[in-house]
């Protein structure tokens, strides 16, 4: 199917008030704890000597491997 199909079948679907407020209200909170989430491991990281460390840097492979070696230990 043609992207430019899909994207008008798309753009007719009616979406009332209640369900694009769910929507960006729902978007907003996974901000926020994302935001927080990464604040919070930055700030244990440079607690414990490692100043030029940054969560939202890292790639999903480096992340994953490190909880592994914390399930190690």
């Amino acid at each position: 199917m043609p992207c430019q199909t899909t994207t008008a079948k798309c753009a007719n679907l009616a979406v009332d008030g209640w369900g694009f407020k769910q929507y960006v209200l729902g978007m907003l909170f996974y901000r926020y704890i994302s935001e927080n989430l990464a604040s919070y491991v930055n700030r244990g990281e440079r607690d414990a000597g490692d100043k030029s460390f940054d969560y939202a840097s890292l790639f999903d492979a480096e992340a994953e491997s490190a909880i592994a070696e914390e399930r190690e230990i």
